[in-house]
């Protein structure tokens, strides 16, 4: 009975960790694209003021 209860429990926990895994590379992709977003305005910004000297 217990040795059922813990191997439901690890395969929860497996599946768990996985889902979380997932999700974190997600959110790595997405604050990357923000970061490159931003330093593209920030380029495109510079660069309209240095032509518009």
């Amino acid at each position: 009975m217990l040795e059922q209860r813990l191997s439901a429990f690890s395969r929860l926990l497996e599946q768990q960790i996985a889902t979380l895994g997932i999700d974190l590379k997600d959110q790595q992709v997405i604050q990357m694209r923000w970061m490159i977003g931003m330093c593209v305005v920030g380029l495109v910004a510079v660069i309209g003021l240095w032509v518009r000297r």
